[in-house]
């Protein structure tokens, strides 16, 4: 059953939303992709230049004191997969805590939610061979995701590499996807990552991506 969309006067709802930086036919359009594809891409710029370097110096600095590395099988992850995964500071904590980004979220889509903590971190594939497989997020603490793009790097003159970019697929599988959203710095992807497989394939030489995940849940009416 495809998510039910709340219909809100958009020019209110783009009015109210900073730091977000999404006019009224952006709003539009990530309400009509979430409603037909359980995914929906803001930007770039989907955030203040304000907002979008402070959470990615905010990250530069947890990368350094408050990230560990993350595999399957260390007791820490049932998800295949190799990266790096650090804390929110304050920074990314005010961030989600403002009420622009849950009326965002239910503009796009329909659903009413608050932020997962224990469910949310910075991740890094800024190592080669870093990745994350394929899965689906968990019902209760990610009911739904917004992933913000913090850093993307690969070789000038060449198109985005899969390590680059999130892999969304209808099944398990799936040969090929069906979506490659690619990362960008200040690029958001709100994605009901319990619906769809999605994944990561691993970055090569000369490759980075880092993102801010934010997982939700449904809030409780």
């Amino acid at each position: 059953m495809m998510p039910q969309v709340v219909t809100c006067p958009t020019a209110a709802s783009a009015a109210n939303l900073a730091p977000f930086v999404i006019d009224e036919a952006g709003l539009e359009q990530g309400q009509d992709q979430f409603s037909r594809f359980g995914f929906a891409v803001l930007g770039p710029a989907a955030l203040t230049n304000e907002a979008i370097q402070q959470l990615r110096a905010e990250a530069a600095k947890q990368r350094n004191a408050a990230s560990w590395p993350l595999r399957y099988g260390d007791a820490r992850s049932q998800v295949p997969e190799a990266n790096v995964r650090g804390h929110f500071g304050p920074s990314a904590r005010g961030f989600l805590s403002g009420d622009s980004v849950l009326r965002l979220m239910q503009t796009i889509t329909g659903q009413a939610v608050s932020p997962s903590w224990s469910a949310s971190c910075y991740t890094w594939y800024d190592i080669p061979g870093a990745w994350l497989g394929r899965h689906l997020d968990k019902q209760d603490a990610c009911f739904l995701t917004m992933l913000v793009g913090l850093e993307s790097h690969w070789p000038a003159d060449s198109t985005p590499p899969p390590g680059n970019q999130l892999w969304i697929y209808d099944s398990f599988l799936a040969s090929r996807p069906l979506f490659r959203i690619t990362t960008l710095v200040n690029r958001i992807t709100i994605l009901d990552g319990k619906r769809w497989p999605h994944e990561r394939r691993p970055v090569q030489e000369g490759q980075h991506a880092s993102v801010l995940c934010a997982c939700f849940r449904a809030a409780e009416l």
